[in-house]
């Protein structure tokens, strides 16, 4: 769910950013126009706990509301009627906003139901990297510039990589406007209990977040040998007919993992990705004076007796993020 963010940043982009659609969690999401093999729709959470729609408009749910509720029909609707497949994969080719491993922009084929699915981040994945890439865009306007663990810049251009020489996400400044708008209101609102939270009797400056829960899969990280190894993690397989040797390079650290259509897989991820200012800030509003966060943790097997409503990432990786963010609080590193 937190591709949702990116999803709304795309929508942006090509002019769809008050977008409205009357989301039924009751019946779910199946367009009229579907030429789907499996006609199956789309669900919504809700039902279970209350809600009869996510609507909050007489025209339905709005962006900022949809990123607010996490309201899978919204994004399956935005992605079925006008996002997909071009303007998620431009923005991912061309701006920087990977999604997908190895940053290859994958999508489902158009006018299918995973098509849809993807609106709301289902049938892709994205790794840390990726996710405060995307944090990045959506707090300052400018395209990533995060480089992966083993990317190594020289410390002269690093030097070099000023803020002058970042490029907007967005020119328009209309388009700019939106994202506060659109996206950071309703993260805003997602985090409101957080921030309350973290303010409670609190002397030191307070601050404001703008949060957003997800889970996702995760890839184990392997290496495939072509001839013959030999080790505790390393294991022969047969691909395409003939021989070879994988590698596991998390097993070593009591990573469980199962094997899904011949991809190695670990737990399903618990994420929550935050963004934190001063709350003597105008709300909404683009800037780089945040700090992001990013947690990306196993769910585990059993539900903890804190999780009310099933083991979700508020209940997992909210938590986690709160601590951080009260180190980021108590330490003042905002004010630095």
């Amino acid at each position: 769910s937190t591709f949702k963010i990116l999803h709304g940043l795309a929508a942006i982009e090509v002019g769809h950013a008050n977008f409205a659609h009357k989301c039924d969690v009751q019946s779910g999401y199946l367009p009229k126009d579907a030429d789907w093999t499996v006609p199956k729709p789309i669900s919504d959470y809700g039902a279970s706990v209350g809600y009869l729609s996510h609507n909050n408009t007489s025209n339905g749910t709005t962006l900022s509301h949809a990123i607010f509720k996490s309201c899978n029909q919204y994004f399956a609707a935005l992605s079925h009627e006008h996002t997909h497949p071009d303007a998620l994969f431009d923005l991912c080719s061309e701006k920087g906003l990977r999604f997908s491993n190895n940053d290859a922009c994958v999508l489902k084929p158009s006018g299918t139901r995973g098509a849809a699915s993807n609106g709301y981040g289902q049938e892709l994945t994205m790794n840390v990297y990726q996710l405060a890439n995307m944090l990045i865009a959506t707090s300052t306007n400018y395209q990533p510039y995060l480089e992966y663990w083993d990317d190594y810049v020289y410390p002269e251009e690093r030097v070099n990589n000023i803020a002058s020489s970042y490029v907007p996400l967005f020119v328009d400044q209309s388009k700019v406007d939106h994202i506060g708008e659109h996206i950071l209101s309703g993260m805003r609102n997602k985090a409101k209990y957080l921030t309350k939270r973290l303010n409670a009797g609190d002397s030191t400056p307070p601050i404001r977040v703008y949060g957003k829960t997800g889970t996702g899969d995760h890839l184990i990280s392997t290496r495939t040998y072509k001839t013959e190894k030999i080790g505790d993690y390393i294991e022969s397989r047969t691909r395409l007919g003939k021989s070879v040797w994988e590698e596991n390079y998390e097993a070593p650290y009591g990573v469980q993992s199962i094997r899904r259509k011949g991809v190695l897989k670990g737990s399903n991820m618990s994420i929550y990705i935050a963004l934190v200012e001063l709350a003597e800030r105008k709300p909404d509003q683009v800037h780089g004076q945040r700090i992001g966060v990013v947690v990306r943790v196993p769910r585990v097997n059993n539900k903890p007796s804190k999780c009310n409503y099933g083991i979700t990432a508020s209940c997992i990786a909210e938590p986690i993020a709160e601590d951080i963010i009260a180190i980021v609080r108590d330490h003042d590193l905002l004010s630095k």
